[in-house]
C-alpha cells in the first residue's frame, strides 16, 4: 500500500511537471524568478522527495520482513488481530513522517543559512536576479565600504537587513525572495548534485546514503531469498514435483533479477553522477531534467508491475 501510495505521489509530480512546462512553454525564461522562487516549486521538491523515500523506505523494510519470513520457514500467516493491524498502520506512519520530515528540513526557516541558495530582489534593478551570499556581500561592501563583510559570517537575516538600508522605506522598502532548496532547478528536484561549496553538501550526502543502504538492503535480501529458495526445493522436489517447482524457481529468479536490476539503474547512475559532481569532475546541474523525468521514476512505474503478481504468489498468503 506505501509503496503504492509513493509510486502515486510520483505519477502527480511528473505530470504537475509536464503541466508547468507546456503552461510556460518559450515564456519559461521570463518566468523564470516566480517559478524557482514560489510555493509551487516548494512544494513539488517536498512531494518529490517524500514520494522518493516512502517507496524506496518501504520496499527496504518489505525485503527484510520477506527474507526473515524464509529464513524462518513457509509457515501459515498468523491470524489478522487488532493487534498486528495497529502494528502495521504505526509502521505506515513512521515511514510517512520520517520520509516526510527528510523533505521538510531543507526548507524549515531556522536553517536557512544551510539551505537557501540565494535571494531575488524583484524591485531592484540591479539585484534583479538571483543572488548568492558573495554576490550580495561584494554588492555591499562596495556600499558599505566602511565596513569589513565576511561572507562566510553573514546570515542571510542580515543581509536582507543591509540590503534595506541601502533604500527609502518608502512604498514598504525593497522585499526579497528566496530561492529555497528545491528552487536550485526548474524540475524542483531535491539537490542532490552538490559541490564542496555548497552548505548543502553534508545534508545530500546523508540522503544519499539512505538511499545507497536502501537499495543494498533490497537487493542483498531478494538475493537470500532467490538462493534460499533455490537451495530449499533442489533438497525436498522429488519425482513430478521437482519440474513444477524449477519453474517456479525460474520464474522467481527472473523476478528477482529484475527488482534487483531496477533498483540499481534507478540509484547507481544517480550515485556515480552526484560524486563525480561533488568531485568537480563534471557538471551534473543540467542532468536534473534527465533523472527526475527518466532516471528516478523507473522504479515507480516497474514496482506495480513487479510487486502485484510475483511475491504473493511466492510466499502464498503473504501480501
Amino acid at each position: 500500500l506505501l509503496i503504492n501510495f509513493g509510486d502515486w505521489i510520483t505519477g502527480i509530480y511528473l505530470i504537475v511537471i509536464a503541466s508547468v512546462d507546456t503552461y510556460f512553454g518559450v515564456n519559461y525564461c521570463d518566468n523564470q524568478f516566480f517559478w524557482l522562487g514560489s510555493s509551487y516549486c516548494l512544494t513539488l521538491g517536498v512531494f518529490s522527495t517524500t514520494s522518493t523515500f516512502i517507496a524506496l523506505f518501504s520496499m527496504a523494510l518489505i525485503s527484510i520482513f520477506r527474507a526473515r519470513n524464509l529464513s524462518r520457514g513457509l509457515c501459515p500467516p498468523s491470524p489478522v488481530t487488532l493487534k498486528s493491524v495497529l502494528k502495521v498502520m504505526m509502521i505506515m506512519v513512521l515511514i510517512c513522517s520520517a520520509a516526510l520530515v527528510l523533505a521538510i528540513i531543507p526548507i524549515l526557516e531556522v536553517l536557512e543559512d544551510k539551505f537557501k541558495n540565494a535571494l531575488y530582489f524583484p524591485d531592484v534593478n540591479f539585484l534583479k536576479r538571483f543572488v548568492t551570499k558573495e554576490g550580495l556581500a561584494t554588492t555591499l561592501k562596495d556600499y558599505y565600504g566602511r565596513i569589513t563583510l565576511e561572507t562566510t559570517a553573514l546570515s542571510w537575516s542580515t543581509l536582507r537587513r543591509l540590503v534595506r538600508g541601502m533604500f527609502t522605506a518608502d512604498f514598504d522598502g525593497v522585499q526579497a525572495e528566496s530561492l529555497h532548496f528545491y528552487g536550485n532547478d526548474p524540475v524542483c528536484l531535491f539537490k542532490y548534485f552538490v559541490t564542496p561549496d555548497d552548505p548543502q553538501i553534508v545534508y545530500s550526502w546523508i540522503i544519499l546514503a539512505f538511499a545507497f543502504f536502501s537499495s543494498l538492503i533490497i537487493s542483498g535480501s531478494y538475493l537470500y531469498i532467490a538462493i534460499t529458495s533455490f537451495l530449499t526445493s533442489s533438497k525436498v522436489a522429488t519425482g513430478g514435483a521437482a519440474k513444477a517447482i524449477r519453474k517456479r524457481n525460474k520464474k522467481l529468479q527472473q523476478k528477482v533479477t529484475a527488482i534487483i536490476l531496477t533498483d540499481l539503474v534507478c540509484w547507481v547512475p544517480f550515485m556515480v553522477v552526484a560524486l563525480l559532481h561533488s568531485l568537480e569532475i563534471v557538471k551534473a546541474t543540467s542532468y536534473y531534467g534527465l533523472f527526475s523525468i527518466l532516471i528516478l521514476p523507473i522504479n515507480s512505474i516497474i514496482n506495480p508491475i513487479l510487486y502485484s503478481e510475483y511475491l504473493g504468489a511466492f510466499f502464498g498468503t503473504r501480501p
